[in-house]
């Protein structure tokens, strides 16, 4: 406490000292001292005396040369210092500056498509008039996308974002068996993404017309339209497309919402909200990641993928309607089963009609399956998407045999004991006789009631307006770009940009003066060093008054090194008069002026008395090396 108190008494005064404590302590009102004329006198006071203090500070530096030196010395250390903190500190700040806007940017902005190339972000030009034209919603820029849908920009990045290795699956992966035996891979999208494809799907895809030829996974159109464009033909050719979802690819999906109107970027996000890679389940160290196997394609199971196949395929549809009115033939396309039916007209008929499908199956990027074409005529079964089509559509006889052998072994048990075909028992028998229902037919329609009779009728047949459909309102809900619910699950923005710390001051360097000294700053005069009281205000280049040149003012020369010099002089004082005196004299000046270190009568008379002292040891040595000399 006795040393604070000794410091703050140094650094103002006394009296200014005991008012604050005074003030302090509350025997003197702040309020009254600021009013009074002995605060007002006694602050004044205080003021002054430390401005003497500086003033006699500064009288004794200059008064002392090494002092004086030393203080410009550190002044300039210290101004350095401030100087490297302040150039490091707008460094940082500018580094800040940059970093919050580009994270303020990054926020608002879809900067990266991920591991697929995010070239077609940077075109953003969109066909307006085509977009009009076809009654397409237009987006303002990419992120408008998510505004649209409803959801963050960080969620459209988290659902649009590519990753050849992921720690999330935006699928889930099933495997329902074949009827004509293996099994089919279902990708079915989680809900968040199945919530953007939705949006996607009744806003945009479903709003486009198809060609007449496909009855697949349209309103209105089903296996019933498609199959009852072929009764009672004479020849029925079907056809089937490998790996028909699989072959539409990424790009192509690009491509088709280029083909609308939409801008490069635009088509990229939603091309990426349509499609996924095959990926493989691995564990890494307790983490399971999922690997993508290949490209990424519409995945089976996805909402969008019919409607994005139709649109794919109208080309391929308008060709093949062409080929079959060249023949005189009925086209239709339910998915990727194509049916050709008419009169056959020609014995090479059937061959002629096969290659031209190749050729223009392969043309538009797809692939006729080489075991699943065949030809039926009149006078065997004739089926068209596993209806019958001969005379009229009807359900195959053998599954209505079977369906009948199952409904009396699920009365004989009290209840189905195993599912008709795939999937629940109750359900599966339920779902099957809507089927039959739908089809038609006396007998059909008899199976169907007797089986809703021993059953009980399908929930989802049977609209019930007090209890909604809750995928239908997850769908309205979705393609409005509304939340399906409160507490809707959406990806959480990345953290906030945290700013570099700035460097701080030392407090030592900060609470001196920041006002230059006025002591005379060195300079370089002639090609020599300034002395401080020449009055010079010159800055030297380089570093200011390193130890080195400090020592060629501050140190004398070595005294052997002068003798011998004068010495030299010496000799020419003895053996050229009229020119040793002269030499002897500059040499003397030359040498002794820049290491006087006191000015007036005292240097004077210091210079004088080393002068006579080195000349005396000049003398001594030149007259001991003549004496040696004459002597020999």
């Amino acid at each position: 406490m006795s040393a604070n108190l000794r410091e703050r008494i140094r650094e103002s005064s006394l009296d200014e000292v005991v008012l604050e404590e005074m003030i302090r302590h509350g025997f003197w009102d702040e309020q009254s001292v600021k009013s009074t004329l002995p605060a007002d006198f006694i602050k004044r006071k205080g003021e002054l005396q430390r401005e003497m203090q500086n003033l006699l500070s500064k009288d004794r530096a200059l008064a002392d040369p090494d002092r004086a030196l030393q203080l410009i010395m550190k002044d300039r250390m210290r101004e350095a210092r401030l100087r490297r903190v302040e150039t490091k500190r707008k460094a940082i700040e500018a580094k800040n500056a940059r970093g919050a806007a580009f994270d303020d940017w990054r926020r608002r902005h879809v900067t990266s498509l991920g591991d697929v190339s995010s070239g077609p972000l940077t075109d953003r030009r969109a066909d307006t008039e085509r977009l009009a034209t076809l009654g397409l919603p237009a987006f303002e820029s990419v992120e408008d996308i998510a505004a649209k849908m409803g959801i963050p920009i960080a969620e459209l990045r988290f659902l649009a974002f590519d990753r050849k290795v992921s720690k999330v699956s935006h699928y889930r992966h099933i495997e329902i068996p074949k009827k004509t035996g293996g099994v089919r891979k279902i990708s079915a999208p989680m809900p968040r993404l199945k919530r953007a494809q939705y949006w996607v799907l009744d806003n945009i895809l479903n709003t486009q017309d198809l060609h007449d030829a496909a009855h697949g996974f349209r309103v209105g159109r089903s296996i019933l339209t498609n199959a009852e464009r072929h009764v009672g033909q004479d020849v029925v050719v079907n056809l089937d497309l490998q790996d028909f979802f699989p072959t539409i690819t990424y790009k192509r999906v690009k491509g088709l919402f280029v083909s609308m109107g939409y801008a490069e970027a635009e088509a990229a996000v939603l091309g990426l909200i349509c499609t996924e890679a095959e990926r493989e389940t691995i564990t890494v160290d307790g983490e399971k990641l999922y690997v993508a196997q290949g490209d990424r394609k519409t995945p089976q199971g996805a909402p969008t993928s019919p409607a994005i196949a139709n649109l794919v395929t109208r080309r391929l549809d308008k060709r093949l309607t062409g080929l079959a009115a060249g023949f005189g033939l009925t086209y239709t396309r339910y998915a990727d089963d194509l049916t050709f039916s008419g009169a056959e007209s020609g014995a090479n008929f059937v061959g002629q009609l096969l290659r031209g499908v190749g050729m223009i199956v392969e043309d538009e990027g797809f692939v006729v399956h080489p075991d699943k074409t065949r030809i039926m005529r009149k006078g065997s079964r004739q089926e068209v998407t596993g209806l019958v089509v001969n005379d009229k559509v009807s359900v195959p006889r053998k599954d209505r045999r079977a369906f009948r052998a199952w409904l009396h072994q699920a009365r004989q048990n009290g209840g189905p004991a195993k599912s008709f075909r795939n999937g629940n028992p109750l359900d599966s028998g339920r779902g099957y006789a809507s089927f039959l229902h739908m089809v038609g037919g006396p007998e059909a329609h008899r199976l169907a009631e007797q089986a809703w009779a021993q059953l009980g009728r399908d929930p989802s047949f049977v609209p019930n307006p007090a209890k909604p459909n809750s995928a239908a309102s997850f769908r309205s809900l979705s393609a409005a770009g509304e939340a399906p619910n409160e507490d809707w699950k959406v990806a959480q923005e990345r953290a906030e940009f945290v700013p570099e710390e700035l460097p701080g001051f030392d407090r030592q360097d900060m609470s001196q003066s920041a006002a230059p000294t006025t002591v005379p700053r060195a300079g370089r005069r002639r090609g020599r060093p300034e002395r401080p009281d020449e009055g010079g205000g010159g800055q030297t280049r380089g570093t200011p008054w390193s130890g080195r040149r400090q020592s060629r003012i501050s140190k004398p020369r070595k005294p052997l090194l002068w003798c011998a010099v004068l010495s030299f002089f010496a000799l020419f004082l003895f053996t050229v008069p009229a020119v040793g005196p002269v030499l002897t004299v500059a040499a003397f000046y030359v040498i002794w002026k820049p290491q006087s270190q006191r000015a007036g009568v005292m240097g004077f008379l210091e210079k004088a008395g080393k002068s006579a002292l080195y000349v005396a040891g000049a003398m001594l040595v030149f007259g001991i090396v003549a004496g040696i000399i004459l002597g020999r």
